[in-house]
């Protein structure tokens, strides 16, 4: 678990500069969109991505919402390599194969989107993104992580400040995670916690999940009136 959470985290021992973070960046922002993606919505004849508005997203994915708006200050924290930048349209379906989409900010924050990440894992498997966001949120003030998959009834959210989980929630069926106190917002959602093997017991859905996410930091389904275009950049998990 440690090895594969150091391929996406850096340690806080090994920060790497902005400046050098930004030249490596200007390096790699040329490179061929990924397979599968239309080029026509990802870039301009200049080959570089046309600057689009956010793109909704939130059903079989899994994201953190981290509360900063530099995004260089984010990828300073990622281990990741390849770095592309790429439109929101290009970015969120690149999310859904093997790519990291690191998006622009948006509402007071900037969104990291991408089934490759660590998950909370679920009944029967390690919970990696727990020690991922309490790193997090000792470099951001608050770091909130978000996942569903109906498959599999995979729906959690958790949210960290000063380097521990403040709140969480995670169900697969079965609940395999829970701290803190449910907030305001929850019990505002009518979520009803408690004994999972009563008749009348209440389960999270996807729809939870997507309302959760809005009451907590950024609505995933980007209903707002006065977002504006952007780029940001994807990148892959670097392997050992």
């Amino acid at each position: 678990m440690l090895s594969f959470l150091k391929k996406l985290f850096k340690s806080n021992e090994e920060p790497l500069p902005s400046q050098e973070i930004n030249q490596d960046i200007s390096r790699r922002v040329t490179l061929p969109s990924p397979p599968n993606v239309q080029a026509s919505s990802a870039q301009t004849l200049s080959g570089q991505p046309k600057p689009d508005h956010p793109v909704p997203f939130g059903y079989k994915i899994q994201w953190l919402a981290i509360q900063t708006d530099s995004v260089e200050k984010v990828i300073e924290q990622l281990s990741v390599t390849g770095l592309q930048r790429s439109n929101w349209a290009n970015g969120i379906e690149s999310a859904y194969e093997d790519y990291i989409f690191i998006t622009p900010p948006v509402k007071g924050g900037v969104l990291v989107i991408g089934n490759a990440m660590p998950s909370a894992g679920g009944v029967d498997h390690v919970n990696e993104i727990k020690p991922v966001i309490e790193r997090l949120s000792k470099v951001f003030d608050e770091v909130h992580y978000y996942g569903s998959h109906r498959v599999v009834n995979y729906y959690v959210w958790a949210k960290a400040s000063n380097g521990r989980i403040t709140r969480a929630f995670g169900s697969e069926g079965d609940v395999f995670w829970e701290e803190g106190t449910a907030t305001a917002e929850e019990r505002a959602l009518g979520f009803r916690f408690g004994d999972v093997e009563a008749e009348d017991a209440w389960l999270p859905s996807e729809e939870d999940v997507l309302a959760i996410a809005k009451r907590w930091s950024i609505d995933p389904q980007m209903k707002y009136s006065d977002l504006e275009p952007g780029v940001g950049y994807i990148g892959k998990v670097k392997s050992e």
